[in-house]
C-alpha cells in the first residue's frame, strides 16, 4: 500500500511540475514592443516583457498586465498562442494571436483581426 500512495503522489508532483515548467518561460520570439502602421492604432502599440503585457493607447495611457498563463497550438499551420492575463484586481483576460516568423522579428496578428500586421520595433536596452 505504501508503494502504491508514493508512486501517486509521484505521478501527481510530476503532471503539476510539467504545468508549471511550461508555463516558466515566455516565448522569446514575443518579447518585445510591437506596432502596427493601419491607420485605427496609430500611436497605439503593445509590449512583451517576460511576465508583463503593456498596452498603450493613443494618449500614451499605457496599461500592465501580469500574464497568468500562455498556450500554445497550431492553427491553420500557423503558431496560435492564448495568453490569459490579469488586471489589479484578478479579473483574466485572453488575447488570442497569431506569430508569423519572418524578417525584422516576425509578424503579430490577432486572432480577431487577421488583416492588421504588427511588427516588432527595436528597443533600446536599459543599462
Amino acid at each position: 500500500m505504501k508503494i502504491g500512495k508514493i508512486i501517486a503522489i509521484l505521478c501527481i508532483a510530476a503532471l503539476f511540475g510539467c504545468r508549471i515548467y511550461r508555463n516558466r518561460d515566455f516565448p522569446e520570439e514575443l518579447l518585445g514592443l510591437w506596432e502596427t502602421s493601419a491607420p485605427r492604432y496609430v500611436n497605439c502599440s503593445f509590449q512583451f516583457k517576460d511576465k508583463i503585457v503593456m498596452f498603450q493607447n493613443r494618449l500614451s495611457h499605457i496599461d500592465t498586465y501580469h500574464i497568468a498563463d500562455i498556450e500554445k497550438s497550431i492553427d491553420d499551420e500557423k503558431a496560435l498562442y492564448d495568453i490569459y492575463y490579469k488586471d489589479e484586481n484578478g479579473r483574466e483576460y485572453r488575447l488570442a494571436l497569431y506569430y508569423l516568423k519572418g524578417p525584422y522579428g516576425g509578424v503579430i496578428r490577432f486572432k480577431h483581426q487577421e488583416k492588421i500586421a504588427w511588427l516588432k520595433r527595436e528597443v533600446q536596452k536599459e543599462e
